[in-house]
């Protein structure tokens, strides 16, 4: 948006020094629908960091993956034991390795 004002910018100059007037209603126009651009960007990115901050506050995990541990131990969860995954995938092919 900055390179496509400033490029706008450069035009209305050699617009006025070629013809000595400036088309005042498209610089108007151009710049305020700039600013609006920019003003819903903004909102959209505010909206976007609140949700994750609410989620942040909730527990909920934005990355999983930079959070997953390859080794995890054997837990008890309600009479029920579970294994890691990675005793699991480490054997899954050895059959077809040989």
């Amino acid at each position: 948006m900055f390179i496509f004002l400033t490029v706008f910018t450069i035009g209305v100059i050699i617009i006025f020094l070629t013809t000595g007037s400036t088309p005042d209603t498209l610089i108007v126009a151009v710049f305020g629908a700039c600013m609006g651009e920019y003003s819903i960007c903004g909102i959209i990115k505010r909206t976007k960091e609140k949700e994750k901050t609410e989620r942040m506050k909730e527990g909920f995990v934005e990355d999983p993956e930079k959070y997953f541990e390859d080794e995890v131990e054997e837990t008890d969860v309600g009479g029920t034991v579970f294994e890691p995954l990675s005793s699991y995938l480490s054997t899954a092919h050895e059959e077809d390795i040989e």
